[in-house]
C-alpha cells in the first residue's frame, strides 16, 4: 500500500503536532512574533552545530591518536546545522545569524583561551620532559666515562645524581 507524502513538510509537522496537543494550545507558526523567536533560536542551534564543529577539528588537530573519531563528530554537527537550516527554510524564517553570534562570542573566546592555554601547558611539559630526559642522558654519558677510568661508584652516583642500581646496569 504507498502512501502520500505531503506536500509541506511544515503540514505534516503541524499535522503531528496538532494530533499530540489540542489546537487552542498550539502557537500560531506564522505569525511574525513566532518567526522572529524561531530566527533567533534556530540560529543559535546552527552557530552552536558550527562551534562544536569547530572544536572538534581544533581537538583532533591536538589529539592525533583521536582525530577520526574527533572528525567524525564534527561531520556530525555540520549534519545537524543543515537540518536546522532546512527546518527554517521549510518555515520560511532567515536565521538571524548576527545574534547568534553575538550570543556565542563570548563562549568561542572561552573556548579559544582554554585551547590556547592547554597548548602552552602541553608546550611547557613537554619541554619539561625533555630537558630531564637531555640531564639523564648527559648524566648516564658521564657515569659511563667515569666507569671506563675506573672511579669509585660513591664518586660516580655524587657527580651524576644517578642511582648505585643505575649505574650497575651501565656496566
Amino acid at each position: 500500500m504507498a502512501t502520500l507524502a505531503p506536500t509541506n513538510v511544515t503540514d505534516n509537522v503541524t499535522e503531528n503536532v496538532t494530533e499530540a496537543f489540542p489546537s487552542d494550545q498550539l502557537p500560531d507558526f506564522s505569525t511574525d512574533t513566532y518567526k522572529d523567536a524561531y530566527s533567533r533560536i534556530n540560529a543559535i542551534v546552527i552557530e552552536g552545530e558550527q562551534e562544536a564543529h569547530d572544536n572538534y577539528i581544533s581537538i583532533g588537530g591536538l589529539l592525533p591518536d583521536q582525530a577520526e573519531e574527533l572528525t567524525r563528530l564534527a561531520r556530525m554537527e555540520l549534519k545537524h546545522m543543515k537540518g536546522f537550516t532546512a527546518c527554517a527554510n521549510n518555515l520560511g524564517v532567515t536565521a538571524d545569524m548576527p545574534f547568534a553570534k553575538e550570543f556565542f562570542s563570548p563562549l568561542h573566546n572561552n573556548f579559544q583561551k582554554a585551547l590556547a592555554e592547554g597548548i602552552s601547558i602541553g608546550e611547557a611539559r613537554g619541554i619539561e620532559k625533555g630537558i630531564e630526559k637531555g640531564e639523564t642522558k648527559k648524566a648516564v654519558e658521564v657515569a659511563k666515562t667515569m666507569l671506563t677510568k675506573n672511579k669509585p661508584m660513591e664518586e660516580i652516583v655524587e657527580f651524576t645524581g644517578l642511582t648505585v642500581k643505575e649505574i650497575e646496569k651501565l656496566k
